[in-house]
């Protein structure tokens, strides 16, 4: 009886809330609760045609083959000679099947395979082939890139392949455009060779490696026929290489020079060593003395340099 009547008492307050409800608000929330399911299924199609959209597009496949970007490398930058393997990079603006290959002739001579077989460390992503260029002995380029695109057979990864063989070196994205990598295979070559009194220079025709210092007994020095010491240490500094020699040389002297390369050679910055040197003519600059008078308290010697 009790839970009855507490029952009836609040079905009358429910009454009396809703008496107090403005009309309008009334009408506005039936209005929502009319409104909710449909709003529920009006989003659920909207998820489901995302959905749809999504899913569609990623199997749709185009009719284009693969586009070639750009050539690269890997390294970069930097100078390198003979044994030296340079990764050259062909880059495509999708996916490229496995099987896809593409040949190039380099500046240098050489002709590479481009591939996806990662051979010898050249790491490729699923838009790329590489190929290794190992640098050989008469190889040079100031910037290496590529001149000559001799063949390719490129597919992409679409249900329906698009293959294609035509290919062209794209403009402004050659090798040399994406990197600036030297190839220099060729040894340094002596300039020329003096001697002053004591010492002796060798000038070579490009800068040298200072870290690579030969060492003394890597050298004869004659001086009219006979051995003369070479004191330590040699110098190497720029284009050069300075000997001091343990007596002086004089005028008229005649001086030879014989060089084998040690465990130090002389070589370029880039490693080429410069070659044997066998009863080298070394240029005699050192002044004699022509004449020579007492004027007052001073004694005066003229020199003539010979």
């Amino acid at each position: 009886m009790f839970k009855k009547i507490e029952g009836f008492k609040e079905r009358e307050r429910e009454r009396e809330r809703v008496k107090a409800t403005p009309k309008a608000w009334r009408a506005k929330t039936a209005m929502l609760r009319e409104l909710k399911p449909k709003a529920f299924l009006l989003l659920g199609i909207v998820a489901i045609l995302s959905i749809f959209t999504i899913v569609h597009a990623s199997v749709i496949d185009d009719s284009n083959p693969p586009i070639l970007q750009s050539f690269t490398s890997s390294p970069s930058t930097g100078s390198f000679t003979v044994g030296a393997v340079i990764n050259v990079y062909a880059n495509f603006d999708e996916d490229v099947d496995p099987a896809s290959t593409m040949s190039v002739t380099l500046d240098t001579g050489a002709t590479i395979t481009l591939d996806t077989t990662n051979a010898n460390g050249c790491s490729v992503s699923t838009t790329q082939l590489c190929g290794a260029y190992t640098v050989g002995a008469g190889e040079n380029s100031s910037d290496l890139t590529i001149s000559t695109l001799n063949s390719a057979n490129i597919t992409d990864l679409d249900s329906t392949p698009n293959n294609s063989t035509s290919y062209s070196i794209p403009g402004g994205q050659n090798l040399a455009d994406n990197s600036s990598v030297v190839v220099d295979t060729t040894a340094p070559t002596l300039s020329s060779a003096d001697i002053n009194s004591t010492t002796l220079t060798l000038t070579y025709n490009e800068a040298l490696d200072t870290g690579s210092v030969p060492d003394t007994t890597d050298f004869v020095v004659n001086v009219n026929g006979s051995p003369v010491i070479v004191n330590s240490p040699v110098a190497v500094s720029g284009t050069t290489v300075v000997l001091t020699l343990a007596s002086a040389v004089v005028s008229g002297d005649m001086v030879t020079l014989d060089y084998t390369s040690g465990a130090s050679p002389i070589q370029d910055s880039v490693g080429n060593d410069a070659g044997a040197l066998s009863g080298q003519s070394i240029t005699n600059e050192s002044i004699a003395i022509s004449n020579g008078y007492i004027n007052g308290a001073s004694v005066i010697l003229v020199y003539n340099n010979l």
